[in-house]
């Protein structure tokens, strides 16, 4: 299915994308590793671990401005 993960700009993730078919829409730091397969970086250190697996859907993964406190 389809995915969408949005990103605080003051949060930090590292992900890997993985899909076999679909459109993928990510942020310049993502490198295409193999087909299918897409690794980087969102926001700074300390970063959290996201994985995204699909057989079959579009993934996308947004940057977002934070709200102002």
């Amino acid at each position: 299915g389809d995915c969408t993960l949005t990103v605080l700009d003051a949060t930090g993730i590292q992900a890997t994308v993985v899909t076999r078919t679909g459109n993928v829409t990510l942020p310049e730091a993502f490198t295409h590793q193999a087909q299918g397969n897409y690794e980087g970086t969102v926001g700074t250190a300390p970063f959290s671990n996201v994985s995204i697996v699909t057989v079959s859907g579009d993934v996308a993964v947004n940057v977002s401005s934070a709200p102002d406190a």
